[in-house]
């Protein structure tokens, strides 16, 4: 499990979530930790562009599964603090 989680941040580190997130959050740097207007499909599509051609897409469903349960879990808990 944590191999998951190193994974499931450093995905969420990659430059292509990056990327998705800035894209919903104009002239602001850095990206806010929960920004808003980005669908749970977005990211699984952006995940599974990630792993295509890797070794590791035989497991992307079980990955993406990972990060957003991650990022459900992680959500409140960042909320909380503000």
């Amino acid at each position: 499990m944590t191999d998951l989680a190193a994974l499931s941040a450093a995905i969420m580190a990659s430059p292509s979530i990056r990327d998705l997130l800035a894209r919903h959050v104009e002239g602001a740097s850095p990206v806010p930790k929960i920004p808003a207007g980005i669908t749970c499909g977005e990211i699984i599509a952006a995940i599974y562009d990630l792993l295509e051609n890797t070794p590791l897409a035989p497991h992307a469903a079980g990955i993406v599964d990972t990060v957003l349960t991650r990022a459900a879990f992680a959500a409140p808990a960042r909320a909380s603090r503000h």
